[in-house]
């Protein structure tokens, strides 16, 4: 006559205590969702910024004026740093900006002069009445 394991087979159909609490899992996953969110996010800005940069290097050298030049790597530019804002990639984003900064600041003293006057003004004295 077979000997008859009791303990062995009653233990393989009740299931084992869970590990974790469901809350615990859901949260594991809940983190596991928002790295992958991140990185396909800074994945599309790298495809983006690729695709914008070899726009304005082929596009650039067919431009015969410079102004147009100019507008369109600022209108690039422009975007790729927005682009960077919508997926989350702020430091890629910071460098942009300081370009941006240079850029703007460039235009400025060019088109609106050193920012200086050359009038100048009395000064009033409150003594001088």
């Amino acid at each position: 006559m077979p000997e008859i394991e009791d303990a062995g087979d009653l233990e393989s159909f009740q299931p084992s205590p869970p590990a974790h609490r469901i809350d615990d899992k859901a949260a594991t996953l809940e983190d596991e969702l928002q790295d992958l969110k991140l990185r396909f996010g800074r994945e599309r800005f790298m495809y983006i910024f690729i695709i914008t940069t070899f726009a304005v290097v082929l596009v650039g050298p067919t431009i015969a004026n410079n102004f147009i030049l100019a507008f369109f790597v600022i209108a690039a530019l422009i975007f790729v740093i927005a682009m960077g804002k919508y997926l989350d990639f702020p430091w890629a984003v910071l460098p942009l900006e300081r370009w941006h900064d240079l850029i703007y600041k460039a235009c400025e003293r060019k088109f609106l002069g050193n920012g200086k006057d050359n009038k100048t003004e009395p000064i009033e004295d409150s003594n001088d009445k």
